[in-house]
């Protein structure tokens, strides 16, 4: 049977110097009208989600990052909203008087589970210092630790806080078809340590990249994209760019780069050699300011994702 492997060349995206993390940041918060900045938010829930943290007795181990939800802050916002028109009625939290069933309904979240949590703190609270204040309560804590919630909102007035924790019944960025996170790392590093030529440019040996799960999430993003909505390009559907869905994913980068392939045949050693014979998708993959990836797959649609990320 003759291999059919479809190529779409790179698009690569630098994004350096403070002015330019400041805009993306600005970006991001103003996605929903709590003027939240969901960066400084997703760093700091997902550093304790990373690592592992122990919540009163209990010792969680780390767990995939969460993933920003534009429809989970906007339930917290009318939440939030709220609860500060009836800040003179103390009973309104505590009766009930807030339909979270109908507001995800209506913002179109189709849930699996959903946990929220309100706290009426101080105008002067920052976002870190929220994120470690629930952190220190137990019950919270717990919630936020809990691998079944994977996506996550915030939003506030001058007065409420609120949290939303959710499952989605068909997560944003869930691996439709499994592959082999192992081989994929392995085969793309197998050519950056040897070196490589791309059409006409030599490329030196270069240092190895490492998974990272929040580039596997902005690459599912788009590989479920294509394969929803059968199509094959950078661009997605509703105008989404890979600056786009890798912010969704609170990513913070100096610079990332995308490569996309599909095929009926396609495995994880034959869309990388795939990649290496195209000479944009093998500059890609040689870039040696990348020192992170992922790789997603829906269907016969596969995406890799490049990252450096802002810290390095």
């Amino acid at each position: 049977m003759t291999r059919k492997l479809f190529l779409c060349l790179l698009i690569f995206f630098v994004i350096s110097g403070a002015s330019a993390a400041k805009a993306n940041s600005e970006k991001i918060s103003n996605n929903n009208n709590s003027n939240l900045d969901q960066y400084i938010l997703l760093k700091a829930f997902n550093h304790y989600r990373t690592l592992g943290t122990r919540c009163g007795r209990k010792n969680h181990t780390p767990v995939s990052p969460f993933v920003w939800s534009d429809q989970l802050a906007g339930v917290a916002q009318l939440y939030s909203d709220a609860l500060h028109a009836n800040r003179s009625n103390p009973a309104f939290a505590q009766r009930g008087g807030f339909d979270f069933q109908d507001a995800l309904l209506n913002a179109e979240y189709d849930h699996v589970n959903f946990f929220h949590s309100h706290a009426r703190l101080t105008p002067d609270f920052t976002e870190r210092a929220y994120a470690e204040w629930l952190m220190d309560n137990e019950g919270a804590c717990n919630q936020i630790m809990d691998a079944g919630y994977t996506e996550i909102g915030v939003a506030k007035t001058d007065l409420f806080w609120v949290l939303m924790l959710a499952t989605p019944k068909i997560p944003h960025y869930w691996n439709l078809d499994s592959i082999n996170i192992n081989l994929l790392v392995e085969e793309t590093n197998r050519y950056r340590k040897m070196g490589a030529r791309c059409g006409n440019q030599y490329f030196s040996p270069v240092e190895p990249v490492v998974w990272n799960e929040q580039l596997a999430a902005a690459a599912q993003l788009h590989s479920n994209d294509m394969n929803e909505n059968q199509f094959f390009e950078h661009i997605g559907t509703g105008g989404s760019t890979l600056v786009s869905r890798v912010e969704q994913t609170g990513y913070r980068y100096r610079n990332i780069g995308e490569n996309i392939a599909m095929g009926e045949t396609q495995t994880e050693v034959i869309v990388v050699e795939g990649w290496m014979n195209s000479p944009g998708h093998c500059r890609n993959i040689m870039n040696g300011s990348y020192t992170e990836m992922g790789v997603a797959r829906s269907g016969i649609y596969w995406t890799q994702v490049f990252g450096r990320p802002w810290s390095n």
